[in-house]
């Protein structure tokens, strides 16, 4: 299993470790990263438009592995459909 560091909120998030979690490559440069390219469109509108985001990080027992992301977020006032993000194989 291949992982990487990913962050939960790249524009303008923590540069902290609270910021970084492990992540599934796949997850990290594919489906994660679409939603991540996603926000970055709206924020670099003219004007910018709002992006609202929450990301609830899911472990399992002691993992230190995350095993989802779910995530819930809006962009410019209209909420996007929630997505779950499996980050096991």
């Amino acid at each position: 299993m291949v992982g990487t560091s990913g962050t939960l909120a790249p524009a303008g998030g923590s540069k902290e470790i609270d910021n970084i979690v492990s992540q599934l490559r796949e997850v990290n440069l594919s489906t994660y990263k679409r939603i991540e390219n996603e926000w970055a469109r709206a924020l670099s509108a003219v004007p910018p438009l709002k992006v609202e985001v929450n990301i609830k990080v899911i472990y399992e027992g002691t993992d230190l592995r995350p095993s989802a992301f779910e995530i819930k977020y809006k962009i410019d006032g209209k909420a996007i459909e929630p997505v779950r993000i499996s980050n096991i194989k």
